[in-house]
């Protein structure tokens, strides 16, 4: 067993959900201090001046606000808050998407979102340098259209996966790879961000839908945190011959790994910097383009979109692959005011933050130590 070390630097924000949101149930934004706060409810009713009867009605009151309640009863957010964290301007009581955290509201990079980042880029260089593994994950993906039963979106890379990487968990080359989560952050690691979505609009510009606002607690550029892992050289060794590990091994070591993340999110990049181009935000293609200087780099989290979870784009470029067909099979990019319409880009719309300067989710270097 092998252990290694990566260090991963945040470069710009980056979310990995919970799964939770805060609402104005929940916290309080501070203008003067550019602060927002989250109410804890447990220091809340120990104040003498609230009951959980009294509470509990106002809460069934629809657009209860935690801030108007507190200020009724002359409390201050903070004598009663759970944690607070940066925030630039009012989120105006739209739902805040909540970074994973240990039970002592500790923020740590979980383990499971780097694995899924690193079996896509493996799977990616697989496809690249296996012309038959390419092929037959091209003859899958072109058999979908004609199937008849209604096709699940999160369920059609597994076959791809399977084929390419190994049948069953016990057989998948990527179980040689280990990752443990993060050490714990400290809370001053985070910030709340605003997310706009921007959509290609009829003239080719990405542009701004308001309707579709996100806020989110983020890791702030600058971070640094290190993640530990383990490969398992004894599954590539002659008493575990029988798995048929050894011809993908250079893939999974800690270097080849790094290799294919290079491969991976250099394409990535290259792709989205020239979407960025086309569609009219010069000044996001050109950020990005100088993230790519800093090192090898992961697009880390939520907000990175479709591009940065799939391989599709490694067989984009060959004349066979009808993609158009695919996403009609997938429902991927329908319209929503236009049944059965699908615009020629796909997909078109793209989650920026939107302050202090445009600038695209997730972006991460990653550094071996």
């Amino acid at each position: 067993m092998k252990r290694f070390v990566w260090e991963l630097e945040v470069l710009t924000p980056v979310h990995i959900g919970s799964g939770g949101q805060w609402t104005s149930f929940d916290y309080v934004y501070e203008q003067r201090e550019r602060l927002l706060r989250v109410v804890d409810l447990d220091k809340l009713l120990a104040q003498p001046r609230i009951s959980a009867e009294d509470l509990a009605r106002h809460y069934e009151h629809r657009g209860f606000q935690i801030a108007q309640y507190l200020r009724d009863r002359g409390i201050s957010p903070a004598h009663v808050e759970r944690y607070h964290l940066p925030c630039s301007h009012d989120p105006g009581n739209a739902p805040i998407r909540i970074f994973v955290k240990t039970p002592f509201d500790s923020p740590f990079v979980a383990a499971s979102a780097v694995k899924g980042l690193v079996r896509t880029a493996v799977l990616w260089q697989l496809l690249q340098e296996n012309p038959a593994a390419s092929q037959r994950a091209l003859d899958y993906l072109r058999s979908l259209p004609g199937q008849r039963e209604r096709l699940k979106r999160e369920a059609v890379g597994g076959p791809i996966e399977r084929q390419t990487l190994g049948p069953d968990p016990n057989t998948d080359v990527m179980r040689a790879v280990q990752l443990e989560d993060s050490a714990e952050l400290p809370l001053e690691s985070l910030e709340i961000f605003e997310v706009g979505s921007y959509l290609v609009n009829a003239q080719g510009k990405l542009e701004r839908d308001r309707r579709l606002t996100n806020w989110v607690e983020a890791l702030r550029p600058g971070t640094r945190v290190q993640l530990l892992g383990r490969f398992d050289n004894f599954l590539f060794g002659d008493l575990a011959r029988e798995l048929g590990f050894q011809p993908k091994e250079r893939y999974v070591t800690p270097k080849g790994i790094l290799e294919a993340l290079r491969s991976f999110t250099g394409s990535l990049v290259e792709s989205e910097v020239g979407f960025y181009r086309r569609h009219g935000l010069a000044e996001v293609a050109d950020r990005l383009q100088a993230l790519a200087n800093d090192g090898t780099l992961l697009c880390l989290g939520w907000g990175g979109g479709w591009s940065s979870k799939t391989v599709t784009r490694a067989l984009l470029q060959r004349a066979d692959f009808d993609f158009m067909a695919l996403r009609r099979a997938l429902r991927l990019g329908q319209s929503r005011s236009r049944r059965d319409f699908y615009h020629e880009i796909f997909p078109k719309s793209r989650r920026l933050v939107a302050s202090p300067k445009l600038m695209p989710l997730g972006w991460v270097c990653v550094r071996e130590v």
